[in-house]
């Protein structure tokens, strides 16, 4: 096991729930997708807006908002395991935000 994770989790590895394993330790060839809908997409304040939408320029966050908005979370190790990469992609409308890049 060479997950991010192994260090903290070694000695109680087998007292884990499957889940739990299956999500954060896993193998640099395995992969975690986890799809879902999100109840509420929000954020606070109509004057955050432009911070929301310049941010969204450097896919960091995304100013959209929407209730019952599908969602995929792609979890893929590298690096021998010891680094998670984390996708997730939105679909507002039905397209989708943040298309993963080769997961």
């Amino acid at each position: 096991m060479t997950s991010p994770f192994a260090s903290d989790l070694r000695r109680r590895v087998d007292a884990l729930p499957t889940e739990f394993r299956d999500q954060y330790l896993f193998e640099p060839s395995e992969r975690v997708v986890l799809d879902g809908v999100m109840q509420q997409v929000w954020r606070r304040g109509r004057w955050l807006w432009p911070l929301f939408w310049l941010a969204s320029w450097f896919d960091a966050l995304f100013p959209e908002t929407g209730s019952d908005v599908p969602v995929i979370l792609k979890i893929q190790a590298q690096m021998s395991g010891e680094r998670h990469l984390w996708r997730r992609e939105f679909y507002f409308a039905g397209a989708p935000l943040y298309q993963p890049d080769g997961i």
